[in-house]
């Protein structure tokens, strides 16, 4: 018997799990859940879609937390591919496109036109500001 106050060694396992290279994996490693969207944001998202009168149990909240945020996982994943398929480091908005077509989420020639129409949108909207910004800039200037 060891004497008293005297501290014994951890067992070989728990040595293992302390060294650098398990401590570097396990805060790297995460599991899906920690990717999870708001559940206020969803809820918003959600309720803006169907009828004042419908209510949404909290089972549904989470029922869309979670499968929006695998959607976008597998999503993300397939775009992936898409941009190493180019030789892209990258993943870009027409990978994400590729990405849809070739999952088949639906019916592509009346998705995928809608999102680009989207994306055009957002990109004009963009260069609007910065061209705002930009007259802005050169107003400030001629005055001074």
């Amino acid at each position: 018997m060891p004497p008293k106050g005297a501290k014994l060694a951890p067992p070989p396992s728990v040595i293992d799990d302390q060294s650098p290279a398990a401590v570097q994996q396990t805060s790297v490693l995460s599991s899906i859940a920690d990717f999870e969207l708001p559940k206020t944001n969803l809820t918003k998202l959600a309720k803006g879609s169907i009828p004042d009168n419908v209510k949404m149990q909290q089972d549904v909240v989470l029922a869309l937390q979670r499968s929006s945020t695998l959607f976008i996982s597998y999503l993300t994943a397939a775009a992936h591919d898409q941009a190493l398929a180019r030789s892209g480091k990258s993943i870009t908005a027409s990978d994400v496109l590729k990405a849809i077509t070739e999952l088949d989420f639906g019916p592509a020639d009346v998705l995928i036109p809608q999102l680009e129409q989207e994306l055009a949108g957002e990109l004009f909207l963009s260069l609007n500001v910065i061209s705002q910004n930009a007259l802005m800039i050169c107003l400030a200037l001629l005055g001074s």
